[in-house]
């Protein structure tokens, strides 16, 4: 009985850690890092579920591989993502033309 009991608590705090001793998912965080637009990197620890405006805070628009990131874009949706990966500040730039030939099209 006793042997019963103890494997039942076990179980019950593998469960509560869930699989392979991790803690929970809504516990875990990622540590990321962020390169400022001035050149500096700061360490940011976010949940996998937060929105990227959230968890940065940035004003300027945010890069990861080369793709501009969505601030509404969860971090665990960014492709590629990983604890211990940097993302880039990048100034947002006024877009658009007027159609001319000097924007590559022809009228």
């Amino acid at each position: 009985l006793k042997c019963r009991l103890e494997a039942a608590a076990r179980d019950e705090r593998a469960a509560d850690l869930g699989s392979a001793g991790a803690p929970p998912a809504a516990a875990r965080k990622m540590r990321l890092f962020l390169r400022s637009l001035s050149g500096q990197t700061e360490a940011v620890e976010a949940s996998p579920d937060a929105p990227l405006g959230e968890a940065f805070g940035s004003e300027a628009a945010l890069v990861f591989g080369g793709a501009c990131l969505d601030a509404s874009q969860k971090l665990s949706e960014v492709p590629g993502l990983q604890d211990g990966s940097t993302l880039g500040e990048v100034p947002r730039l006024p877009g658009g033309g007027d159609g001319t030939e000097a924007m590559g099209k022809k009228n």
